[in-house]
């Protein structure tokens, strides 16, 4: 496999409650990428479904196929956001991971649930680490993000972090002010670690769920820290709907990673 990984991450203006209408979105947001250039590795949002991850989603078998779908159809593999998704007695934020043919390979379900989670989502247990077609992906889902420990157990064992997001708050004036605090997140995180950080959010808007107004604020992002010192390209930022694509030189990050060690910057272990 080449040292060069090409990575998509998308910020569709999803809607509550409508999985069907957020699949077409998101597919036809793929196809147009697809159509430009070839991708390895595509990351979704968090609850793509529109369905909060507390609440029962009528369609959650489809969404998950979809993920599937997506990776066979467009021949890339699919870090698939995440959905609420019961497993027995079990009530998780899960995100669900395919390979190039469609294979689901992969699993990892939100550890630090948030808000309205709290109580009703069972926290995860396992580290989100899983290698796809020889690419090392690491997963963690919007809060488990805030943890700096999280990523940090993931140092030399990943070739990207993927963070699917979903950035909600409760008044419009906290909209510009959240998507400020998840760009300088992610840009922390990869440089405090050394390693690749895409995070996947919605794109910033007004939704509504049993009567109550909620934003969200559109804080993907890419942040390849090996191409500082230019900041153009060391975080790149996306406002509106739409999608970051970059190719990433993991020789060059892992060189960046051994420096950052030898200063003393970085836990050699």
């Amino acid at each position: 496999m080449s040292h060069q990984l090409t990575v998509a991450t998308l910020q569709p203006a999803l809607v509550m409650l409508d999985a069907a209408v957020n699949r077409q979105k998101i597919e036809e947001q793929v196809a147009g990428i697809v159509g430009e250039r070839a991708i390895d590795v595509l990351v979704l949002p968090e609850i793509f479904t529109g369905w909060p991850a507390a609440r029962e989603d009528i369609d959650a078998a489809a969404s998950r196929a979809f993920v599937s779908y997506l990776a066979l159809q467009f021949r890339t593999r699919v870090v698939g956001g995440s959905m609420g998704w019961t497993d027995g007695a079990t009530r998780s934020n899960v995100c669900f991971i395919a390979d190039q043919s469609g294979r689901e390979v992969g699993q990892y379900a939100k550890r630090m649930p948030f808000g309205h989670e709290q109580g009703t989502v069972s926290p995860g247990q396992a580290e989100g680490v899983v290698e796809v077609d020889g690419i090392r992906l690491g997963v963690l889902i919007c809060g488990d993000l805030w943890w700096p420990q999280l990523a940090r157990e993931l140092i030399g064992r990943i070739d990207v972090l993927c963070v699917p997001a979903r950035t909600g708050v409760t008044t419009e004036t906290h909209v510009e002010y959240a998507r400020m605090l998840w760009r300088n997140l992610a840009l922390t995180r990869a440089m405090e670690n050394g390693m690749p950080v895409i995070v996947s959010d919605w794109a910033a808007g007004r939704h509504e769920i049993d009567g109550k107004a909620h934003w969200t604020s559109g804080g993907s992002s890419m942040v390849d820290p090996s191409a500082r010192p230019d900041v153009l390209r060391l975080q790149r930022k996306l406002d509106g709907a739409g999608s970051i694509v970059a190719a990433i030189d993991l020789e060059a990050v892992a060189a960046f990673r051994d420096y950052r060690k030898s200063v003393g910057l970085i836990p050699t272990e």
